[in-house]
């Protein structure tokens, strides 16, 4: 027998199948369960809850169940408050009596029966109802007279209170219905599959005459035996035979059976006559006044009534319309529960000893709340409370295994922490992948007002629901495959700086290409390209930033306490010209992979004092790659990105990569976006009002045309404002380069040889930098270039051949020397500090 409880409810120790093997053995044996997960009644509707409890006790090796029906209140499956310990003992006593009973035969006598006052109940929290006299001796041999009736105790529903003693009350109006898009969603649902079972059967009509031609006449001969093997009382046969047949025949028993079988038949025939003349007479009379076309409706509904009668219960007249797994598929608590368990999570049932003591508790999950449509009308949202023990972030992990249970997709579930229970989980399962849907313009191709103070449309979650970034105090860091949207998300991200014109714009663009050629016209520095002399500008832009930076730091430290708050730039100090600053800096890898070290060193180290010191003086860090990995953003860097963007990868480490380290252990993982999810990302760093900060969103789209527009509105924008500057109106800044032969020689120099011969060098300075060194004549002027380094030539043998040449450890020692001067003379600029 199924189990078959309310919402939020786990089952007594008593409502087991079998509990006779549990009796018969020691303390702490095991009852013979599967393991089942409870049901409700809303996945099992033809469960009779009426059944009495008595009429159940009549098999040995069956423990009589009272079952609920309802359950009182409105609180779904959250813990009740502690019970006392001796209402709770007394539970205990009355189960082991009420056993007892049952065991030694006594009458069950005012068990209640399903029903409306009926609540569920569990072994904590009890609310007792009257019980008899517990102190009656029960060690006798037989049945024990009683006063009294034996009374099941009803149990509260479980509850949770907050701390001003308010329940946790579920909505009164659903999440779909409180929207005008999540009503028109469902509504298009709703419509679209009565549609399709419109147009599924309509096609199959003359199939189904066929199988009505077919089958009225079985129907037809089914009523007929039937009726006669009634009439005719022909189970009496077997008995009669018996009596018959039998060594004593009771001659007076077969005469009464056969006289009483007599009377039943008479008045059987009787009932089966009267009632096809009533027949003939309504039907003859009921055609005659039917209107015109009416008797052949009638017929034909007799015709299919009669099919219906001749069809097998496998073998329907009408088969489903729908698939058993498709788009269109309804959710039921048990799908869910068969999902859990198959992920893991299914917990385990309460283990009782022989006296009815519960040993160790029932850890099954419980739905928090009904399964209902979601509040974009485009799938399920359910919300469960998982074993004690286990967590969301167990669930995320698991998510492959759930859809698996769920016979759905990996990419239809998205499981999400409920702020208030760590081990309350919200799954989202979408009829269809969200990801595949077309995606949602982004409310910034509208151009409106725009601010990087306030929090501005960045994407979309597979509900629906708006995910916005907020630029200001923040720094981010976006990574993705190729042509996996990375672009279009960084301009969704970039766009509320671009429409505000009380905000500065620095693009650094390290690759060159054309994703970024609308801000010219308005940032204050732009740089195109993955030269080493673009590279070397872009390091010194960022240098040149990190000095303003410390600038504004320096004259923070001079203002007081009212006119800094938060220790922070305010919107009064912007508005007197300390404006917020956004630095974009494009295809990463390839500054911070360049073939010069000594750029490699100087960005990476600017970058980490912008990204960790900056913004609280209102610079805003934007960093792209499309090569997420290890070696190209450091953790000394991506730990400091407040928010981090991760679009497709190919593997968990790259994943990982933008995320950090092992997030893809908690379920949140890029490489099992698919090439066609453009725009699908995991965001990290933005609340997701459920009590996490991770979360699956898709960015909302904004095309290129429509980033020109802004750039332009932008820049119209500023004009108005007079807050333009910079390489917009042609005033860019000078960006002092500084290029010494030292940082050549050892760029190019060879691995890490010893001695290399002077000809050797140049020649490969002239083919990397042939711009550069195109002029000069031989080795000796290589020489009286690197002499000013205290690096001097000498005789090298490679191959047999001697010649002029330098040594990699004086190459070295120049570059540490240099280092340090230039360390020592950024130490001692008053203005340095990394507050």
């Amino acid at each position: 027998m199924a189990n078959i409880l309310p919402f939020g409810r786990r089952p007594d120790p008593d409502e087991r199948p079998n509990t006779s093997a549990t009796r018969a053995g020691t303390a702490g044996d095991e009852p013979q369960n599967d393991g089942a997960l409870a049901m409700s009644p809303y996945a099992m509707p033809d469960a009779d809850p009426d059944a009495d409890l008595a009429d159940r006790a009549g098999a040995d090796d069956v423990t009589p169940v009272a079952e609920a029906d309802t359950i009182a209140g409105p609180s779904w499956g959250s813990p009740a408050p502690a019970a006392d310990m001796m209402a709770d003992e007394a539970v205990r006593e009355l189960l082991a009596l009420y056993r007892q009973m049952q065991e030694q035969g006594m009458p069950l006598t005012g068990m209640p029966r399903a029903g409306k006052e009926m609540r569920a109940h569990d072994l904590t929290g009890a609310a007792l109802e009257p019980y008899p006299d517990m102190s009656q001796d029960m060690s006798g041999e037989g049945p024990q007279e009683m006063s009294g009736e034996l009374v099941v105790p009803v149990l509260e529903p479980d509850r949770i209170f907050g701390p001003d003693g308010a329940e946790d009350l579920r909505p009164i109006v659903p999440a779909w219905l409180a929207s005008g898009e999540g009503r028109k969603a469902v509504a298009g649902w709703w419509f679209h599959v009565q549609w399709h079972r419109a147009k599924f059967h309509g096609i199959r009509i003359p199939t189904y005459v066929a199988r009505i031609a077919w089958r009225a006449p079985r129907g037809v001969w089914r009523i007929t035996s039937g009726l006669t093997r009634w009439a005719l009382d022909t189970r009496a046969d077997a008995l009669e035979q018996a009596l018959a047949s039998g060594t004593k025949m009771d001659t007076a028993t077969f005469i009464q059976l056969r006289e009483n079988r007599s009377i039943r038949v008479r008045a059987r025939l009787a009932t089966v006559a009267a009632g096809t003349v009533v027949s003939a007479v309504g039907g003859a009379v009921a055609v005659s006044q039917l209107p015109t076309g009416g008797g052949t409706l009638a017929a034909a509904g007799a015709v299919a009534a009669l099919a219906w009668v001749g069809s097998d219960q496998d073998r329907p007249l009408i088969g489903a319309a729908m698939a058993a797994s498709g788009r269109y598929r309804e959710l039921t608590d048990a799908i869910v529960m068969r999902a859990l368990k198959a992920a893991g999570l299914g917990g385990s049932v309460a283990k009782v000893d022989k006296n009815g003591n519960e040993i160790e508790e029932d850890t099954r999950p419980t739905l928090a709340q009904p399964i209902a449509r979601s509040a974009n009308g485009r799938g399920y949202e359910v919300v469960v409370d998982l074993p004690y023990g286990k967590t969301a972030g167990d669930a995320a992990a698991a998510v492959d295994k759930i859809a698996s249970g769920l016979d759905v997709d990996t990419a239809q579930v998205f499981p999400e922490p409920v702020a208030g229970k760590s081990r309350r989980v919200s799954l989202y399962v979408a009829d269809e992948d969200p990801m595949l849907l077309p995606p949602h313009r982004s409310p910034l191709a509208r151009l409106p007002k725009a601010s990087v103070w306030e929090a501005n449309p960045l994407a979309r979650t597979p509900l629906s629901a708006a995910v916005k970034a907020t630029l200001m105090f923040n720094s981010f860091l976006v990574g993705a495959l190729p042509r996996s949207g990375k672009s279009f998300a960084a301009k969704c991200l970039v766009a509320p700086a671009v429409l505000d014109p009380h905000c500065d714009l620095t693009v650094l663009d390290c690759g060159g290409g054309r994703d970024w050629l609308p801000t010219q016209e308005i940032a204050v520095d732009y740089v195109a390209g993955d030269e080493e002399e673009d590279l070397l500008r872009i390091v010194a832009i960022l240098n040149r930033i990190r000095d303003e930076a410390r600038e504004r730091l320096a004259k923070f430290r001079k203002m007081s306490a009212a006119e800094m708050p938060e220790d922070k730039l305010t919107r009064a100090l912007a508005a007197d010209g300390m404006r917020p600053h956004a630095i974009v800096v494009d295809e990463l890898q390839n500054l911070l992979r360049a073939n010069n070290k000594e750029i490699r060193k100087a960005a990476l180290e600017v970058l980490v004092w912008l990204a960790k010191t900056a913004p609280k003086a209102g610079y805003i860090l934007i960093l792209i790659t499309q090569r997420p990995a290890a070696d190209v953003i450091p953790s000394d860097l991506r730990d400091i990105m407040s928010v981090r963007i991760a679009l497709r990868t190919k593997t968990r480490q790259g994943s990982d990569a933008i995320l950090g380290s092992d997030i893809s252990a908690t379920g949140y993982r890029t490489d099992r976006f698919l090439e066609s999810h453009k725009g699908a990302a995991v965001i990290g760093g933005i609340s997701t009002g459920k009590g996490g900060d991770l979360q699956v969103a898709r960015t909302d789209l904004l095309m290129p045309a429509e980033f020109a527009r802004a750039c332009a509105v932008g820049r119209k924008r500023r004009e108005d404002a007079d807050t333009l500057r910079g390489a917009a109106i042609g005033d860019a800044a000078p960006v002092e380069i500084t290029i010494t032969v030292l940082q050549d020689v050892a760029a190019i120099w060879p691995g890490d040889e010893a001695k290399v011969h002077a000809y050797v060098i140049l020649a490969r300075l002239k083919d990397i930098h042939p711009d550069r060194y195109a002029g000069m004549a031989d080795e000796a002027a290589l020489t009286r270039a690197l002499k000013p380094y205290n690096i001097t030539s000498g005789q090298v043998s490679r191959g047999g051949v001697n010649r002029n040449g330098y040594k990699l450890s004086e190459i070295r020692a120049a570059v540490r020397a240099r280092k340090a001067a230039t360390h020592d003379d950024e130490t001692s600029d008053p203005t340095d500090t990394d507050d």
